[in-house]
C-alpha cells in the first residue's frame, strides 16, 4: 500500500489527537505554504535552517502579526514532531514579528446589551450565547443549527461555561427575553 500524501497524514494525526477542524485546516495551510516557499521540497529533507528562513520571511517580507508567526511555527512543530516524528534542534535567529501595541476594544455591559437588543431571532440567540456563556463563535453556530433553542442547548452552554470557569454565566438582561430555555 503506497504511503499517504503528507497533508493527508497531517489530517490523520490531527484527528487522532482530536484537534478541532479549524486547527487542522490552519495547520495544513501553513504546512502547504512552507512547502511552496521551499520550492515544493519535502519537509523531511528540510532542516531547522529552512524553518528559520520561512518564519523570518513571514515577519520581514509578509509583515505578519506575531500571533500569526507563532501559529505558523506551531504548525511546523506539529508537522515535524507529530507527523514526521523528527526531533528538531533549537531554532534560533528567527526575526520575530512585532507585537501590536493596540489594545482591544471591549464593550461595557450596557453597550453589549444595546447591540443584543437590536438583533432578532437566531442572530440574537447566538450573540446572547457568545456574550453570556463564553462559547466560541463556531461552537454557538454549530450547536444552534443542531439544537436551536431546545433544552439540550441549556446543557451545552452550562457545560461550556463550567469547563472554562467552573460556574455558569448568562447575560442578565437577554437571558429572560431571548433564551428562556437556558435559565438555570
Amino acid at each position: 500500500m503506497p504511503e499517504r500524501k503528507l497533508l493527508d497524514q497531517v489530517s490523520d494525526v490531527a484527528r487522532l489527537r482530536h484537534l478541532s477542524l479549524r486547527t487542522e485546516e490552519t495547520y495544513r495551510s501553513w504546512i502547504r505554504r512552507f512547502i511552496l516557499f521551499h520550492g515544493k521540497r519535502h519537509p523531511r529533507v528540510l532542516d531547522a535552517e529552512a524553518i528559520r528562513a520561512f518564519l523570518t520571511h513571514l515577519a520581514v517580507k509578509d509583515r505578519v502579526a506575531a500571533s500569526t508567526q507563532n501559529q505558523a511555527f506551531n504548525s511546523l512543530l506539529f508537522l515535524y514532531k507529530q507527523v514526521l516524528k523528527i526531533d528538531l534542534p533549537k531554532i534560533e535567529g528567527v526575526e520575530r514579528a512585532r507585537r501590536s501595541k493596540r489594545l482591544p476594544v471591549v464593550f461595557t455591559r450596557e453597550e453589549a446589551c444595546s447591540v443584543i437588543a437590536h438583533l432578532r431571532g437566531l442572530d440574537r440567540t447566538i450573540v446572547s450565547l457568545l456574550y453570556g456563556s463564553g462559547l466560541r463563535i463556531m461552537e454557538a453556530v454549530r450547536q444552534s443549527t443542531k439544537t436551536s433553542t431546545s433544552p439540550a442547548m441549556k446543557s451545552l452552554s452550562l457545560t461550556a461555561r463550567v469547563k472554562r470557569t467552573g460556574a455558569p454565566c448568562y447575560p442578565r438582561r437577554s437571558n429572560r427575553r431571548c433564551l428562556p430555555s437556558l435559565n438555570p
